[in-house]
Order: C-alpha cells, then structure tokens, then sequence
C-alpha cells in the first residue's frame, strides 16, 4: 500500500501572494469598497464545519464593530444562506460571494486578520489548509486559526491558535 500511495500538496504560486503590486492591491479594496485593515477576513467554503457560526458569534461579542472593523465573509457554500440570514441587517458585517481568483491576494492582504475556525465535525475534515498558507503570504494581520486536521502542517507555528469547540450542541 504504501508503495501505491503518495502525499501530494496543492500547487501554489507564492510570488502572487509575496509579490502582490499595492496599487493593484489598492484597486482591488477599493472595488469592492473595503478599506485596508480595517477588516477581519473569513474565506473559504461557507460550511457549518468551518467554525462560521462560532466566528460570527465571537465577532459580535468583542469590541470589533465598535472599533470599526469589520467582518467579511468571503465564499460560498451550503450553509451560505443560513449564515446571510444569520447576519441580515448588521451592517458591520458584510459577504463577497463572487470574487476572483485575481482579487484573492489583494483580499488577504488588505486584512486586519484572517481567522479560520475550523472545527472537527462528523461529516468533514479539514485538509492540508492552503488558505492558511495563502493568507501567511501576505501582509495579512494575524491567522488565527484552529488546529484540526491537516492545518498545523500548513500553518507550523505561524499562526495563533483558538480552542477547538469539541461539543456536541454547535448550531
């Protein structure tokens, strides 16, 4: 078996991250009307196994919005519309539902943190953690994250880590 298996990591171009042109970078925020670090980013699939609940919920109890940051949430997934009602009406809190490639660099760049609180769930693991990678690329704030699945081989000990929620009532 094992001479029939092998660890393959995902492709990734690190200059697009590491070499990202502020003016571009600048278009970008401006584009979709975000000001630089002045917003705590979420990207990746919106699934309730990311942890999105959790980060909302923790976003809303500390002192962010009344400083002006902002959460964005970026992505799209199967518990989309359930975190959008979840969120309706909190102007502090926004979602980018159509962004590309290009813009992805410039969004990670411009944030104040990235935070991914991904957490073990019945019905997904989290993989080797390319996002994480991604956003430690570049000028991001810091990446808070949690350590399940294949994250720590991704982030080492380059991030900050938050406590996994291992109970069995997340919704």
């Amino acid at each position: 078996l094992k001479k029939k298996c092998a660890l393959s990591y995902p492709a990734l171009d690190v200059a697009e991250y590491t070499q990202l042109d502020p003016t571009v970078a600048s278009d970008v925020l401006s584009k979709r009307g975000l000001i630089a670090k002045k917003y705590v980013l979420y990207l990746s699939r919106v699934i309730e196994a990311k942890g999105i609940f959790e980060l909302v919920a923790a976003y809303r109890s500390s002192n962010l919005p009344a400083a002006g940051i902002q959460l964005l949430i970026v992505g799209r997934g199967e518990a989309l519309e359930s975190v959008q009602a979840f969120t309706a009406g909190d102007p502090s809190i926004s979602h980018i539902t159509d962004m590309a490639d290009a813009e992805k660099a410039a969004i990670f760049d411009g944030a104040a943190s990235y935070v991914l609180p991904s957490k073990f769930h019945p019905t997904f693991v989290e993989t080797f953690g390319i996002v994480i990678t991604e956003a430690m690329l570049t000028r991001c704030g810091p990446v808070i994250t949690c350590p399940t699945g294949g994250i720590p081989e991704a982030a080492g000990k380059n991030c900050v880590y938050a406590e996994v929620d291992q109970s069995e009532d997340t919704g």
